[in-house]
């Protein structure tokens, strides 16, 4: 019931090589990571937001803006939270 020698080197032969196509393919030109870059930009979106809201307090700006500014900052983490949950599974 057992394998040979030259058929569990030939299926690990196999596998590399299909291991090693696959990374050749992440490597090419035609693989872009765009939830990468959708992620990153949401990230930079909601960092830049959140400080204006910090430096917006600091200010004094009216109830307004910062209420605009605090909703958005809240849309945004929300966002990000779910595209890095889609990112990571």
């Amino acid at each position: 019931m057992g394998y040979s020698e030259s058929a569990i080197l030939n299926e690990t032969v196999t596998r590399q090589m299909e291991i090693a196509g696959k990374e050749e393919h992440m490597r090419s030109n035609k693989f872009t990571p765009y939830l990468s870059f959708i992620g990153f930009s949401l990230a930079i979106l909601t960092l830049s937001v959140h400080i204006s809201f910090k430096l917006g307090i600091e200010k004094g700006l009216d109830e307004g803006s910062l209420m605009l500014l605090s909703v958005a900052n809240a849309v945004l983490l929300v966002y990000s939270l779910a595209m890095g949950s889609i990112c990571c599974t």
